[in-house]
């Protein structure tokens, strides 16, 4: 043992090892000018040079067949340095962790810990180009992170030390592999998330804006629906006996810009209230048909100058009432045809001595507009139309109405809006559950050891 570590102090590592290949020599070669390397590493190095030098000093080397001789004294060195190496090796590893132990390569003290290596280091391995850009700590804090020292009163079990290479793997990757999985659930809720919400907001800007329309016979609703779509979407023609007699639907673009963001539109004419009241023409199940789920608006559509009593009034009132539901009203706007009537005069002024329109209006919560058919290439007044829709479809919390139903369609998509977060929260759950259940499991394990 002594002399073993005299060799190792007179002749370092570095002073064995070969300047071309920086290792121990293998085969060493002594040159004229007293330079050493291996065989191997001095034929490949002449190999790409065109004369036969020496690869430190440079001096040109007489030409021999035989080639350089053997460096058998160093060739000894090296032998002996390697076998001690390796019996150091064995050593270490013997020591599982390498307390007390010395470093093989450099017969220095185990003092520390190579993160990277997973491997015990001393002083002179972290300095070599091997560990120098690597992180180490010392081994005994190694050691005591992951509760490996054995106590006074313990005696020290082998099969429950943690191996080096676990050690490090825990270090390492034990905090990565939370944040990964801490990561990895985030984004799958934000996945979650975004998926639902842009399928929701998908269906909501497809779906048509659906108006319909109602009112006495010969009001000029056909007409109406035409100058909303712009285009020849209904039959109309004058005639004193009603032109519509079935309801009819018709989905298009609006002739107006679009305040509510929808690309289209849908309007559903139906028959006269006249018609519609008579004995076997009852058709308000089919309008509600064709408006399913639900219209965004009534548009009871009512001719300027059309004189009618207060009892016709209260009729269509409540006509619609019993037709589609109580609450229909808050979603009903007086549409009044004939807007070139007016000749300029204020609309407010020509309604303001009428009782029974007066009393029309605020059934309907106040809520008019006024169309004139005959300038169908005017598309502001159908844009202002559709801005007074969506307001009202504000007022009534940003849904459409339900058919048949004392409840609007908001309900609808509140139970959607339910379901929707039920999922996020579950979702969010199990992905939280996994990590801690994980990291409680890490901790179980570090505890019993």
């Amino acid at each position: 043992m002594a002399a073993s570590l005299s060799l190792r102090s007179s002749f370092p590592e570095e002073d064995l090892s070969c300047p071309v290949c920086c290792d121990i020599y293998r085969d060493p070669v002594l040159l004229s000018c007293s330079h050493s390397f291996c065989r191997d590493c001095l034929q490949h190095y002449w190999a790409l040079r065109t004369q036969q030098d020496c690869p430190i000093c440079r001096i040109r080397l007489p030409n021999s067949t035989t080639g350089p001789p053997r460096n058998l004294v160093l060739k000894n060195l090296c032998e002996a340095f390697v076998r001690e190496r390796e019996r150091r090796a064995t050593e270490a590893v013997s020591d599982g962790w390498g307390l007390g132990g010395y470093c093989a390569a450099h017969g220095e003290r185990l003092s520390l810990y190579c993160l990277e290596d997973r491997q015990p280091v001393c002083g002179v391995c972290q300095k070599s180009r091997q560990h120098n850009q690597h992180a180490c700590c010392p081994l005994e804090d190694a050691q005591y992170q992951l509760n490996l020292a054995p106590t006074a009163t313990e005696p020290e079990d082998r099969d429950t030390v943690e191996s080096p290479g676990e050690f490090a793997g825990s270090l390492l990757s034990g905090g990565k592999v939370f944040w990964t999985q801490l990561f990895v659930g985030i984004l799958f809720v934000i996945l979650i998330i975004v998926c639902l919400y842009t399928r929701g907001s998908n269906t909501e800007q497809d779906t048509p804006l659906r108006l319909l329309l109602v009112g006495p016979t010969g009001q000029g609703r056909s007409s109406t629906g035409n100058t909303i779509l712009g285009r020849e979407a209904f039959w109309e023609d004058f005639s004193l006996s009603a032109v519509t007699t079935d309801c009819q639907s018709r989905t298009g673009p609006a002739a107006g810009k679009r305040p509510t963001g929808r690309s289209h539109i849908t309007v559903i004419d139906t028959p006269g209230i006249s018609v519609a009241t008579e004995p076997g023409h009852n058709r308000a199940s089919e309008c509600a048909a064709l408006a399913a789920p639900g219209p965004h608006a009534f548009l009871l559509v009512m001719r300027l100058g059309a004189r009618f009593t207060e009892q016709e009034g209260e009729t269509t009132v409540r006509w619609i009432q019993e037709s589609f539901g109580e609450q229909s009203l808050k979603y009903t706007m007086v549409l009044f045809t004939g807007g070139d009537l007016l000749e300029g005069k204020p609309v407010k002024d020509f309604l303001k001595d009428n009782r029974p329109t007066k009393q029309l209006l605020s059934a309907c919560g106040g809520r008019y507009h006024v169309f004139n058919n005959k300038e169908r290439s005017d598309a502001s007044q159908v844009t202002e139309l559709l801005g007074k829709i969506w307001e009202m479809v504000d007022s009534n919390g940003g849904a459409h109405f339900t058919v048949d139903s004392t409840r609007p369609g908001k309900d609808e998509e509140a139970g959607s809006g339910v379901i929707v977060t039920l999922v996020v929260l579950v979702a969010v759950g199990g992905v939280f559950k996994l990590i801690v259940d994980d990291l409680w499991s890490n901790i179980q394990h570090s505890e019993n050891r």
